[in-house]
């Protein structure tokens, strides 16, 4: 309930209010979301953001400020990555994605589908991670 609450913090936030004019707010957030549980289901440390584009580019990003803000995702102070807020927030965070794919229709799942490739990955190489299934 309280990440229910949190994520629909995410969709009102006034720094994404382009996503929500074009309508892409749905699929970017949902891509994010699949990401960070990427990350964390491979039981990594978190998302390494002392590259170049990590401190430029990823933690300057709307959506990641967005996130910030709502307390879905926590940056330490100290070191170098970004993790989701709460450890128990993975197995929600899977639940509530996968309820949000099977509610799409087939024309939904298509252009999720081009949105993705379209728009790759948003961690890759730059987060630290040199692992196969990473990337």
């Amino acid at each position: 309930m309280e990440f229910e609450s949190r994520i629909n913090k995410v969709f009102v936030h006034p720094l994404l209010g382009d996503l929500l004019d074009n309508g892409e707010i749905d699929f970017t957030v949902l891509q994010l979301l699949e990401e960070i549980l990427r990350f964390n289901r491979l039981g990594l440390d978190g998302i390494k953001t002392n590259s170049h584009f990590g401190i430029n580019e990823f933690t300057k990003s709307p959506l990641i400020k967005a996130f910030f803000d709502c307390n879905l995702l926590w940056k330490s102070k100290y070191y170098d990555y970004v993790k989701i807020d709460q450890y128990f927030y993975g197995p929600v965070m899977k639940k509530w994605i996968d309820r949000r794919k099977q509610e799409m229709t087939v024309q939904e799942r298509i252009k999720y589908q081009f949105f993705k490739t379209k728009n790759g990955r948003l961690f890759g190489w730059w987060a630290g991670h040199d692992r196969k299934d990473v990337l």
